[in-house]
Formats: C-alpha cells, sequence, structure tokens
C-alpha cells in the first residue's frame, strides 16, 4: 500500500501541475487575445480615418474604447470626432479625464493639451484655450502648440497675434519662411476685402508682398484691390508683375489690364507691356494674341496676321483665339477666302474660368489662394472649371 500510494499521489501531483500549467496558458492567451482585438479595433480605426471614413472611425474607437483601450490616442482621436460632431462638450470629458494619467510622455501630453484648447474654442470659451497653450509655449517653444496657437488666434479674428505666431514658428522650425507668412497674409487681405475694409486690405497685402514679392495671389488680388481703389497705375504694375510671374492669367486679366490702361490715358503703353511679355515668355501663344488684336484695333492689319501666323500652336483656347483673330483680321483685308478657311479649323473652346477650392475643406475662393481661411490648411486649394 505504501509503494502503490506513493505512485498514486506523485501521479496526481503531476496532473495538477500539469493542469495548472495550462491553466495559465488559457489566462495569458486569453489576455493576449483580449489585447490584441482591442488593438485591432483601433489600428481599424486609424484606417478608417485615412480613408476618410469618419463615421465607422467613430464606431470602432467607441467600441475599442468600452472594451478597455489601452493607448491614449484612442481617446484623444474620439474625442476630436465628438467635438467634430458638435459634441465638445463630451470630447472635453474624454480629454480631461486623460490628464490624470502618469503614464502620459511628453508628445501624449502635448497631444491632450491641444486636444483641450481645440475643444474649448469649439465651446467659444477662446481665451481659456488660447491661455492655457500661451502658457504651455512661454515654457516651451514647440512647434505643435504655437502652430495650434496660430489657428486659434486666426479663428478669434487676432490676425496679428496669428501672424506673431507664424514667425516665432519661423524660429522654431526654418522651413516655415517668408513663403507661408505671405500665404497668411494674402488670406487675411482676402477676409478684409471681402468685409470691405480696404485700407487694411491693401496693408496686409503689402506686408505679404515684402515676405514674399513674386507671391502670385498677392499680386492678384492686389491689383484687384488697387483697381477699386481707383489707383489705375499700381494696378497695371500689379497686374504685369503678376504676368511675369504667371502668363496664364492673361487671358483672364487682360479686359482690366485694358480698361485700366485706359482710364489712367495711356493705352499705348499696352503694346510696351506685351512686347515685354512677349520676350519673357517667348513661347506663350496667348501673348501674341493679344499683341496682334492690338495691331488690329490700330488698324495695322498686316502686322496683325503676320504675327498671328508666326504663332505657335497650342492646343485649345489659344488656338481657337488665334483662329478668331486671324478670321477677323483677313476680314479687314477683304480676304473673305481666307477668313473662311481658318475659320472652319476651330470651332469649340473650354470654359477657361475658375475656382478655387480647398480639398480639406471645401472653401471656395474668387481668388487664388495658398492658405486656407476656413481650416487653416496650406497649399490645399485646387482649380476646376
Amino acid at each position: 500500500m505504501g509503494i502503490d500510494t506513493i505512485s498514486f499521489k506523485a501521479i496526481l501531483l503531476v496532473i495538477l501541475c500539469i493542469a495548472a500549467v495550462i491553466l495559465l496558458v488559457m489566462l495569458f492567451l486569453q489576455k493576449k487575445r483580449k489585447r490584441r482585438t482591442s488593438g485591432t479595433g483601433y489600428i481599424e480605426a486609424l484606417y478608417a480615418l485615412i480613408d476618410g471614413d469618419r463615421d465607422k472611425a467613430f464606431k470602432l474607437l467607441t467600441k475599442a474604447v468600452k472594451n478597455g483601450e489601452s493607448d491614449i490616442g484612442a481617446y484623444i482621436q474620439l474625442g476630436n470626432l465628438l467635438r467634430e460632431r458638435k459634441m465638445p462638450e463630451k470630447a472635453l470629458q474624454i480629454h480631461r479625464s486623460l490628464t490624470v494619467r502618469r503614464d502620459l510622455g511628453y508628445d501624449e501630453e502635448k497631444a491632450v493639451q491641444i486636444a483641450l484648447a481645440e475643444d474649448l474654442s469649439e465651446m467659444g470659451k477662446m481665451d481659456r484655450a488660447i491661455g492655457a497653450l500661451n502658457s504651455i509655449h512661454k515654457r516651451k517653444k514647440d512647434v505643435d502648440i504655437a502652430r495650434t496657437l496660430h489657428r486659434l488666434y486666426h479663428r478669434k479674428g487676432d490676425y496679428e497675434n496669428a501672424f506673431s505666431m507664424l514667425k516665432a514658428i519661423s524660429n522654431i522650425d526654418p522651413a516655415t519662411g517668408p513663403w507661408e507668412r505671405s500665404a497668411y497674409l494674402v488670406c487675411v487681405g482676402a477676409i478684409l476685402y471681402d468685409m470691405n475694409e480696404k485700407t487694411e486690405s491693401r496693408a496686409y497685402l503689402k506686408k505679404a508682398l515684402k515676405e514674399d514679392g513674386s507671391s502670385v495671389p498677392a499680386l492678384y488680388l492686389s491689383a484687384i484691390v488697387e483697381a477699386d481703389g481707383g489707383d489705375s497705375e499700381a494696378a497695371v504694375q500689379m497686374w504685369h508683375r503678376l504676368l511675369v510671374e504667371d502668363i496664364t492669367f492673361l487671358e483672364e486679366i487682360l479686359p482690366d489690364l485694358q480698361k485700366a490702361l485706359f482710364e489712367s490715358g495711356d493705352y499705348e503703353r499696352l503694346e510696351l507691356l506685351l512686347d515685354d511679355l512677349s520676350e519673357k515668355h517667348p513661347s506663350d501663344p496667348l501673348v501674341n494674341i493679344a499683341l496682334a488684336d492690338l495691331f488690329l484695333k490700330k488698324g495695322d492689319t498686316r502686322k496683325s496676321i503676320s504675327v498671328l501666323r508666326e504663332a505657335k500652336p497650342s492646343g485649345g483656347l489659344a488656338d481657337y483665339l488665334k483662329v478668331i483673330k486671324l478670321a477677323a483680321a483677313y476680314l479687314e483685308t477683304g480676304s473673305e477666302m481666307d477668313a473662311r478657311k481658318v475659320l472652319t479649323e476651330k470651332r469649340n473652346f473650354p470654359n477657361s474660368r475658375l475656382a478655387y477650392i480647398c480639398s480639406s475643406c471645401g472653401e471656395r475662393s474668387t481668388t487664388p489662394q495658398h492658405y486656407c481661411r476656413n481650416c487653416s490648411s496650406l497649399n490645399t486649394f485646387r482649380t476646376e472649371e
């Protein structure tokens, strides 16, 4: 009995040990599976955000948080989506709950503070939002904090402080240079112009051109502001500088340029401007067409025909205009057969009027822009006919 009893007890002990090991392994795998499932939900939510499916991301993040997701990013993103859904109070609650966590690194703590500021801003508590971030900015010069402050100041309508933050960012991040500062100043100029505050608009546009003298948006809007203000000479200078930078605007602004020169009593100068543009853009057909049109109006029909025949084909609108002008010139000389011949070559042309639309938020602008007044995105505008 003694030997059999000992053997039985040894076998039982081994079985119990094996069962305990199996139980521990099962518990470990269950926890690991739970963590993996939770983590997978957050990752899927991030992919949904990348794909632009914010509704799906919201559902996945809500489920992940309810399942005990440990990643702080999930809570920040969920709060941000709640704010987008016009529930900033709930977003604030979620983001505030993160401030008591002791495992926050600097980047995570910064992300939480930025999210809190955005929540307060959406709730109309702009001064509190700005004040909280300013206290952090004074202690540590951080690009993300400074950019958020820039956006909040802009949203508040405090354009001077918004611009000051851009300059502060330039000191931290050399990649933020005159081009971006100019883009922002043009945006402010456009806002003020739309508000009929022409003097203030002009002041911001001048600052924009000091930052970047070749800025197409700054030159475009400056010409409009000067023309509206009755300063035809200043408008002509701005249009000329604009066309030197980007000749594709010639078709759009040529009527305004002609009108400004006529009003200033210096219409003959148009030929000089077009000659200058022809030298700077020798391959651009629209310049040659405009020059030929001028000769036609002056009665020099043969010179007009010569310029048009030398203009190289480029397709689209330019070729159509060439045909129309050339036909008109032939009719002036009484050569109806030549006019009829060239008119059979082109019949339709594209609409060249463009709309400027921000690809991030859908904001529309009637003038070219690099900075979006609505979402503060940079270089997100696209053009549509």
